[in-house]
């Protein structure tokens, strides 16, 4: 619940937060066989989570969100730590869509105003972001393309109106048949006469077009597309700065919207609409590659690189990467560990090993001897606070270290910061459990007693 929670709170983290909590009742279990209470553990670990916030001093800089070169620079870490190999291609990807997406009010960034379209076929490579919207599948109209469109959106069905409950209507005559049918066919028509007449080039809707519907949207020369969700039919009324209406009807001048184009692109084997729209913060990452599964992995890195992005318009400070944080958090906490007593003295030192462990998670994914590793890193701090010493993944045999600051190995401080409050209270909340209570099946569903080779055993009952 709380990697749930660090997730929908800050769109990253959560893996931080699980392994860290772990790690935290691993250290807490050698305590309680000890004989020490769960309460002073407890304490001891709000103790220590006040002094954290008293160490730590995120770096604040100033980031200008329109400049994608920064933003790419932000974006390495958070994406790296998905896709490493393939970074320095969806970094910029992210980073141009942020830029067109972020607001003036830098606050009122919304990352839904992002969208990822994935396709079969090419490499990660062939991906490019798109100023618009673009769907994988073509017009229900059979004209197809145009420039310079007024647009209209409906959320309601494109065809004969219906009445909610079944009707009967009784013709006695070929006339009245007649009449009936060219009623609702002249209804139809107005409507769509009207939408031309008012300049009505492209017409969304999320519901169905009929048959009568398209034969008068392909007789006025107009493009009609099907949104198949309501959240595309919202986005694109917001791409397009117009109402979305719930009758056809036409449109009040001030509801009418603008597309600069409407295209169709042959890409891999599918044919795509794309609805250009320069002029909005509205935009598009067209994914390209060889698998699913791929792209799915894909997908995800970008979602925690544009929720970096939103953590940075909230708060623009860092902490340094790379495993230099936690190692230098845990040679401040081992410092002050030699000035406690008692239970706080074991908590202070548990808490730094549980740190540690994080970055020699990060060394044995690397490759490299964590322990070893996390011990020259933290002597390194203890010669020097103000290091800024790290774990170089892109290492050689002689340089496995490197100054994460100046390689800008950066971390987001609202996300770490928020991840740690979730760490603590869920490691309190967990040890405040006094009793686990597990449910008992009835008697009568008692599984038999079972003999020797596994064989169940049956009383044989005396006459």
């Amino acid at each position: 619940m709380a990697a749930a929670q660090q997730y929908k709170e800050c769109g990253d983290g959560s893996k931080f937060v699980v392994m860290l909590t772990i790690e935290l009742l691993k250290k807490a279990m050698p305590l309680i066989k000890k004989g020490i209470k769960p309460s002073d553990i407890i304490i001891a670990y709000e103790a220590i989570y006040k002094n954290v916030l008293e160490i730590l001093s995120p770096i604040d800089i100033k980031i200008d969100f329109k400049d994608v070169g920064q933003l790419e620079n932000l974006l390495m870490s958070p994406i790296g730590s998905k896709k490493y190999q393939h970074r320095q291609y969806i970094a910029p990807l992210v980073a141009e869509a942020c830029s067109l997406a972020i607001p003036d009010n830098v606050e009122m960034f919304n990352p839904d105003d992002i969208r990822i379209v994935k396709i079969l076929g090419s490499n990660i490579r062939e991906s490019s972001v798109i100023k618009g919207m673009i769907f994988n599948r073509e017009p229900d109209s059979f004209l197809k393309e145009g420039a310079d469109l007024k647009v209209a959106i409906f959320s309601c069905p494109l065809d004969i109106s219906r009445t909610e409950t079944k009707g009967t209507v009784l013709f006695t005559n070929a006339q009245q048949l007649e009449s009936f049918s060219k009623g609702e066919e002249a209804n139809i028509e107005r409507n769509i006469k009207g939408l031309s007449d008012a300049g009505i080039q492209l017409i969304i809707t999320s519901g169905t077009i009929g048959e009568m519907t398209a034969h008068f949207i392909n007789k006025y020369n107009i493009i009609a597309f099907r949104a198949q969700s309501k959240f595309d039919l919202k986005r694109l009324s917001t791409l397009f700065k117009a109402a979305i209406y719930t009758s056809l009807c036409v449109p009040m001048i001030n509801d009418i919207g603008h597309c600069d184009s409407v295209e169709i692109r042959e890409i891999g084997k599918d044919r795509c609409t794309i609805f250009t729209q320069e002029k909005s913060r509205i935009s598009t990452i067209l994914l390209r590659g060889a698998t699913q599964f791929y792209l799915d992995d894909v997908e995800r890195s970008i979602l925690n690189g544009i929720n970096t992005i939103k953590a940075f318009t909230k708060k623009q400070s860092v902490f340094v990467g790379a495993g230099s944080m936690e190692c230098y958090l845990a040679t401040k906490l081992e410092k002050m560990a030699t000035t406690k007593v008692g239970v706080e003295q074991y908590a202070y030192r548990q808490f730094a090993f549980a740190l540690k462990s994080i970055v020699e998670m990060l060394c044995n994914n690397a490759g490299l001897k964590g322990s070893v590793s996390v011990l020259k890193i933290c002597s390194e701090y203890q010669k020097d606070e103000n290091s800024t010493v790290g774990l170089n993944v892109d290492y050689s045999e002689e340089d496995i270290f490197c100054d994460a600051k100046k390689m800008n190995i950066l971390d987001s401080a609202l996300i770490k910061l928020n991840a740690l409050r979730h760490v603590i209270s869920t490691t309190v909340t967990i040890l405040n459990v006094d009793m686990i209570i597990i449910s008992k099946a009835p008697d009568n569903e008692m599984p038999a007693p079972m003999g020797a080779g596994g064989q169940k055993l049956v009383r044989d009952e005396e006459d």
